[in-house]
């Protein structure tokens, strides 16, 4: 479970995962969100006339057009299993053009907490309730793993996700897997939620394709809530490399659960587990018609 105190529902938020056994360090440039246009001016109203937004959030969110706060920061750390280990407000107040960094490892051991496989919830705060218009910008995610360096930049988001209505499933799509003498691809999986109580455990489906006709079938296995879960195509498959093996080694993987969105990356390592490389992929939105 989520303390109440870690976000709210306007400030926007992230879910990276970490790994125990490298550095892993965020970093980003706060983006400058002063210029203004019609859409920007008009828009606290109209979610006011729409009944997302109460007035006092309308004023607050005019406020700041004029004389816009700076941005702070809170991060919290689930483990694998869904559980909170350790939450704080960071220090500093940060301003269009400011440089954010924090090393994951170093602040887990600020909070006597071991480095291990999990995920980081960083969230931002701008002093207004305007949750589409409040975002700091992109993040950039680097993992260094015994000399190997990957990463991958994805945004703060602030809507609703998995929270109080059913999404309609998740379709994930990884075009390209490797099973080799060299490399072993993998899935991570994140369940995350803009709901602090969010407690929905989920169990996705995966195939291992080689076209659209010949594949294998399997469950991902549990992902908690607010957590992540990795697993190799080895693990889920193990029988992939003789699978693959009249394709080259290469062929393509489909994630899919319904009743809740996940977010994934695609992880490669070598034979001996050292992380390669990582991709933040996007939900396949045009299978979505599958659902309906």
């Amino acid at each position: 479970m989520i303390p109440f105190e870690a976000w709210q529902q306007h400030e926007p938020r992230m879910n990276l995962p970490i790994f125990g056994n490298a550095l892993n360090e965020v970093d980003f440039t706060v983006q400058d969100d002063r210029k203004l246009n019609l859409r920007r001016i008009v828009a606290p109203a109209y979610h006011f006339a729409r009944g997302r937004s109460p007035w006092r959030a309308v004023l607050s969110n005019y406020k700041h057009m004029l004389a816009p706060r700076p941005f702070t920061f809170k991060a919290c750390f689930v483990n694998r299993q869904g559980e909170m280990m350790c939450h704080e407000e960071l220090p500093g107040a940060y301003r269009a053009g400011d440089f954010f960094y924090l090393n994951v490892n170093d602040w887990l051991r600020s909070h006597n907490v071991p480095i291990q496989d999990g995920s980081l919830i960083l969230v931002s705060s701008h002093g207004r309730a305007d949750r589409w218009q409040s975002s700091p910008g992109n993040v950039t995610l680097r993992v260094t793993d015994s000399g190997y360096t990957a990463g991958y930049r994805t945004g703060f988001f602030a809507r609703p996700l998995n929270a109080g209505h059913k999404h309609v499933g998740f379709t994930g799509l990884n075009p390209r897997i490797e099973v080799n003498t060299r490399w072993v691809s993998g899935l991570l999986l994140i369940n995350h939620s803009s709901e602090l109580g969010y407690d929905k455990t989920v169990r996705p489906t995966v195939r291992l394709h080689v076209n659209p006709e010949k594949f294998l079938e399997t469950t991902f296995g549990d992902i908690a809530p607010h957590a992540a879960s990795e697993r190799s195509i080895l693990e889920l498959f193990p029988n992939a490399e003789e699978f693959l093996a009249s394709a080259g080694g290469i062929g393509y993987s489909v994630s899919m659960l319904t009743g809740a969105s996940l977010a994934s990356v695609h992880v490669l390592r070598y034979r001996s587990g050292q992380l390669a490389s990582l991709e933040h992929s996007r939900p396949a939105h045009t299978n979505i018609i599958n659902y309906l």
